[in-house]
């Protein structure tokens, strides 16, 4: 398959050298197209190439040398463009195959060739004394032996020998140890080496059958499978665990402050005076009907056929993934929802400030009211609400009036402390329970939605929310959760399969509420001027 190159391509002339090359060429890109030789090859063959290439470049230097000091060699022979043609024009085969005998003999008379059976053989011609070689350039120090720095390259093969003589007597004669004092290191120019954009590399190589030899093989497959969900749950860790021995648990009702009506008074000097007077009824206890709160199970489950999981697992993890996402956001929802059953819903007024003010200023207002009502001093209050709400405030502050021009965007810690100091421990919820809003997809008909106008938040005293949390159950018998039953082994396929219990319980700690305000995340902070939703001034006022 490949040209049948001499071993000492120093007998060659420049044209011969050129052919050989050629010919290569053209053989491994036939190669490469057929598959029929291994890459390692073909770069060998490549490589030889270049040595031809170089080889019959040098030639022409030494030879336009020659003619510069007067040699009289020949004029070399320009192309001809009507090479295969005869004086008037039409093909002449006898031409042509006069020229290849030509060609023929010269490679014989230079290379010695026989031929059998009409083929050609051709036969290396006696060698020629090999130039003198230098040390390459690319032979570099490794040690500082011999006045030299490591990382220079050595001047001669004779001064690598000197230190290696010289490394040599100072080791011991039974010593087994190995050291370096040379490397060689491959000195590419830049042209010939590829990096990771394919528009570079694909400028890099030669305007023909080179270009297309190299992305002929069919593209490496990229099996990895990103971009994976999260699977955390905030809402069931942000709740304490409760035990339910039996599965269920019967909480009594808790009386409130509204409850007392009676049991209580003043007694006065007129009172004591008066014979018949006499003390209000003492408050009696008033038993309530007890509330079951049961558990329940939240399940996911993925059948796999063997081979699948054999030949492509990273497609079997992506799922996996994709179900537990799924999962944790329905069991998310389900905890949200239950405890919003046991609040009760307040509408807040629009206050006209940006998004942030409006946010805190409500809670400030709601939590001074309860307290008040509930005559607490300082009760820890949890509060569950939308984790998009974390970025409409900090689009509300960054869009906040500055005087020195600059974009100021807060951290999420700075926002996490803003309800911190109205007295308000955060959780975040990352889905979609049915007394929030419902956030709209990223883009519809190509147009960017914008943030709801109205936040719900879930607030409630701490403790009053607990999770009956079971653990998980595990179903299998090879481990990994993964079923196999002889059914499924009649259809070559497994289950994974995972299920928790969990539920909801109301100890009856105060009361929760759910808080419906309406925001504006324009950044306004006060109301001298009047600016819309969308930071722009409302037409009327100061416009």
């Amino acid at each position: 398959m490949w040209p049948q190159v001499p071993a000492d391509i120093n007998s060659l002339s420049a044209a011969e050298a050129r052919v050989f090359a050629r010919e290569i060429k053209a053989a491994a890109v036939a190669a490469l197209r057929a598959g029929g030789a291994s890459r390692d090859e073909v770069n060998e063959q490549l490589a030889l190439r270049d040595r031809l290439i170089a080889f019959a470049d040098d030639q022409d230097t030494a030879a336009a040398l020659d003619s510069d000091t007067g040699d009289d060699d020949p004029e070399p022979v320009a192309d001809d463009p009507d090479a295969g043609t005869d004086d008037d024009g039409e093909d002449d085969d006898a031409d042509a195959d006069a020229e290849a005998s030509t060609a023929i003999r010269t490679l014989s008379t230079t290379f010695g060739a026989a031929t059998t059976g009409g083929t050609l053989v051709l036969t290396p011609a006696p060698a020629r004394p090999s130039p003198l070689r230098t040390v390459p350039e690319y032979l570099y120090r490794t040690t500082s032996l011999g006045g030299g720095n490591p990382g220079d390259p050595f001047t001669s093969w004779a001064e690598m020998s000197s230190v290696a003589i010289q490394r040599g007597s100072s080791l011991n004669p039974g010593s087994t140890e190995k050291f370096e004092i040379a490397r060689i290191r491959a000195n590419y120019p830049e042209t010939r080496i590829l990096s990771d954009d394919m528009m570079l590399n694909a400028a890099k190589f030669e305007a023909d059958n080179e270009l297309m030899a190299a992305f002929c093989p069919p593209a490496t497959p990229y099996y990895d499978i990103g971009c994976a969900n999260t699977l955390r749950r905030p809402v069931a860790g942000s709740l304490p665990g409760f035990a339910a021995p039996r599965g269920s648990v019967s909480i009594m009702p808790s009386p409130a402050l509204s409850d007392i009506t009676t049991g209580y008074g003043q007694w006065t000097s007129a009172n004591d005076a008066d014979s018949n007077a006499v003390k209000s009824d003492c408050q009696t206890i008033t038993c309530g009907s007890p509330t079951a709160y049961e558990m329940y199970g939240v399940y996911r489950c993925l059948t796999v056929k063997n081979m699948m999981a054999m030949t492509y697992p990273e497609l079997v993890e992506a799922y996996l993934n994709r179900l537990g996402a799924a999962y944790a956001r329905y069991a998310e929802e389900l905890l949200l929802n239950a405890m919003a059953t046991a609040a009760t819903t307040i509408t807040a007024p629009a206050l006209g400030y940006g998004g942030a003010v409006t946010i805190t200023s409500t809670i400030l207002n709601y939590l001074a009211l309860f307290q008040q009502q509930q005559r607490w001093d300082s009760v820890p209050t949890e509060a569950w609400l939308p984790r998009w709400v974390l970025w409409g405030m900090k689009m509300d502050i960054m869009r906040r009036r500055r005087t020195d021009g600059q974009v100021s965007v807060p951290s999420d810690s700075q926002i996490e402390s803003m309800f911190r100091e109205v007295g308000l421990n955060v959780t975040w919820f990352i889905d979609h329970p049915t007394f929030a809003t419902a956030i709209a997809t990223i883009s519809t008909g190509g147009t960017l939605n914008k943030l709801p106008q109205s936040v719900q938040i879930l607030i409630a005293p701490a403790g009053k929310f607990a999770m009956i949390d079971r653990g998980e159950l595990a179903i299998g018998v090879t481990g990994n959760n993964i079923y196999r039953d002889n059914e499924s082994n009649r259809h070559n396929q497994f289950t994974f399969f995972f299920e928790n219990f969990e539920g909801v319980v109301n100890t009856g700690c105060g009361e929760a509420h759910v808080l419906d305000i309406p925001v504006c995340w324009s950044g306004v902070q006060i109301d001298d001027i009047v600016i819309d939703c969308y930071g722009r001034d409302e037409l009327g006022f100061q416009s």
